[in-house]
């Protein structure tokens, strides 16, 4: 009878030292999610002081199925080889002020010039006429750079930026594919909890 009784009360002593060490894990996960939210938050005012267009990520349950509502990505979105795995939409605005030497046709009454750089490429005409006439051929390249990063909750981020100056950069959206699930082992305070309620049976059973 004392033996039994020594029994139930070490197994009550297992069981809430278990019950005590999952509050203890609760509330230590709180407290790191919690600060973790916080970290997040102030990198993200840190970056955007930077100067940075940057967006935090939103989770799209089935990627593939939304690039195919999209007609331009609705090829890939066939492709079984290739998974998505995340979509930027961002907008680029490239200004500048286009001033070239004008060649003259004094016989057709027509002048003509070209500008190239870096970025805009411009070729154009004009003639007096009668009637006069306006053409212009233009072209713009616009060097873009998109960085992902990771945030310390676990979320992710892109920013957008373009080296060169006259490149404005607006990151409207970021979707990313929910990350395969991680496979964790069982805790050792539920390990040790099963020991101990395994001798404290053993000991009842005896």
């Amino acid at each position: 009878m004392i033996r039994t009784s020594v029994a139930v009360a070490l197994g009550i002593v297992a069981a809430l030292a278990v019950i005590r060490a999952c509050a203890s894990d609760r509330e230590a996960g709180r407290l790191r999610a919690e600060a973790a939210r916080l970290r997040t938050e102030a990198a993200q005012e840190r970056i955007r002081a930077a100067g940075y267009q940057t967006a935090l990520a939103r989770v799209e349950d089935d990627l593939r199925r939304a690039l195919a509502e999209r007609d331009h990505w609705r090829a890939l979105a066939r492709e079984a080889d290739a998974e998505p795995v995340a979509l930027v939409d961002a907008e680029a605005t490239a200004e500048a002020r286009i001033e070239t030497p004008a060649a003259a046709d004094v016989d057709s009454g027509r002048y003509e010039g070209e500008y190239a750089d870096s970025v805009f490429w411009l070729r154009w005409g004009l003639l007096l006429g009668p009637p006069p006439r306006f053409s212009a051929d233009l072209r713009a390249r616009l060097p873009l750079e998109l960085v992902g990063y990771r945030l310390p909750d676990g979320s992710y981020g892109v920013t957008a930026e373009s080296p060169d100056p006259r490149v404005r950069i607006e990151v409207r959206d970021f979707v990313v594919a929910p990350p395969e699930p991680e496979r964790r082992g069982i805790p050792w305070k539920w390990m040790a909890g099963a020991a101990v309620a395994a001798v404290v049976g053993w000991e009842l059973i005896r």
